[in-house]
């Protein structure tokens, strides 16, 4: 039940970031809602979102946004890869760690992405919107780790403890 939840929550993040929205900032930060998705599960759970669920999510953005082939797919993945690397440091920091991490792993992946639509010439929007969509899912984070934490309907007890939100 948990992975159909999980994968669900992914899903509906990413039909949110494409949706066609009006200013920079707030386009970006849709678009990188998946991040804060893609992150929670990687941090707490990553058995629950199965590698092809990332791939789908990036396709999907690649696809609907008619952008590069490749381009979300490599940032969702990234967003995965530097959850799946931070478990030893969230344990020691609890909810104000576990946010601080997602505000690194964000501010890593907008900054790819800022960096790969540079060189393929196909700017996502000045750096200052980059960074105001940045501040703001670091805002929201803890807001959406709650709702992801209550769609975790089958997390073991000692995850509870350990993992909080």
């Amino acid at each position: 039940m948990g992975s159909v939840l999980s994968v669900g929550a992914l899903a509906f993040l990413t039909a949110i970031a494409l949706i066609p929205w009006q200013s920079g900032s707030t386009a970006l930060m849709a678009a990188l809602l998946p991040v804060a998705g893609l992150h929670y599960w990687a941090l707490r759970r990553p058995q629950l979102i199965p590698g092809i669920a990332v791939l789908f999510c990036g396709l999907t953005a690649d696809i609907v946004s008619g952008g590069p082939p490749g381009f979300w797919v490599s940032l969702y993945a990234a967003a995965w890869l530097i959850g799946l690397m931070q478990p030893p440091w969230a344990a020691r920091g609890w909810k104000i760690g576990r946010w601080g991490l997602f505000a690194v792993a964000v501010s890593s992946v907008a900054l790819l992405a800022y960096a790969l639509s540079y060189v393929l010439h196909r700017p996502l929007g000045s750096a200052e919107d980059v960074a105001l969509a940045v501040v703001w899912l670091i805002l929201i984070y803890p807001g959406l780790a709650l709702v992801l934490r209550i769609l975790d309907v089958d997390r073991p007890e000692e995850a509870l403890r350990v993992e909080g939100y």
